[in-house]
């Protein structure tokens, strides 16, 4: 869903992908929705007003089955996820991978990190 948000984003405003990447963010309050694209950068380069922004991109990027709505809230432009979508694509997903679903391609050449949480005994 996001590469989808990462897409319609780049088709509609004067930005390279990686720029809308770097940009796009998940707002800590999930009533704003799943995804936020802060129009400040934007507004720097238009050399204009980030809420009026927000606004004209609203109306300029499509409804796709894949969001249940974008909004426009002050200077930010909200996506929300279809999560009926999402849960559909992904229980498809499983069934179709079944114990492979979320496996790496081979399971080899990949770094794992584990942490572990314990009293440092050098002190």
């Amino acid at each position: 869903m996001k590469d989808k948000i990462i897409d319609l984003l780049a088709q509609a405003i004067p930005l390279s992908k990686d720029e809308v990447v770097s940009l796009l963010e998940v707002p800590k309050d999930s009533s704003l929705g799943d995804y936020a694209f802060p129009c400040f950068t934007l507004a720097k380069i238009l050399k204009k007003n980030p809420i009026e922004i927000a606004s004209e991109l609203r109306k300029k990027i499509p409804q796709t089955k894949e969001l249940e709505k974008i909004e426009a809230k002050g200077p930010y432009l909200n996506f929300f996820v279809n999560r009926g979508l999402l849960a559909e694509n992904t229980l498809r997903d499983i069934m179709k991978e079944k114990g492979k679903y979320g496996s790496s391609v081979n399971g080899k050449g990949r770094t794992i990190v584990i942490d572990m949480s314990a009293p440092n005994i050098a002190k």
